[in-house]
């Protein structure tokens, strides 16, 4: 059986250009320190994550570990959360050495979570 309940398969990523736009102009935004975070329901019916980090954020490597930390971070918690959604994740210009912890990703994206489950937020 082994861990496939924890994996994080192609079905569940954001990948085009079109996709992205659409949870951008439509769904729920969050902000916090370092991330901004944009909720939009879909009829998929699967949660799906989709990442954008600019390369204002810092250089290569800063910016694939939070690409990483963050994939983790839905892949662990992905049992949580609710089921046919799409989250859209971007970084701040300038987060880079603040997101490389991975108690830091988590904070900051459990708090965007709790606010949108709470109802609260919204729009710009």
């Amino acid at each position: 059986m082994g861990l496939k309940p924890y994996g994080f398969g192609q079905d569940e990523r954001l990948k085009k250009s079109d996709q992205f736009a659409l949870v951008r102009k439509r769904g729920k935004r969050f902000a916090s320190k370092h991330l901004t975070v944009y909720i939009l329901a879909n009829d998929v019916g699967k949660t799906r994550l989709g990442l954008a980090v600019s390369s204002a954020v810092g250089n290569s490597v800063e910016r694939n570990r939070i690409k990483r930390l963050t994939r983790e971070f839905f892949r662990l918690n992905k049992d949580g959360l609710q089921r046919s959604m799409d989250l859209l994740v971007t970084v701040k210009h300038g987060a880079g050495a603040a997101l490389s912890v991975y108690k830091t990703v988590e904070q900051e994206l459990m708090a965007a979570l709790r606010t949108f489950s709470a109802g609260e937020g919204g729009r710009r």
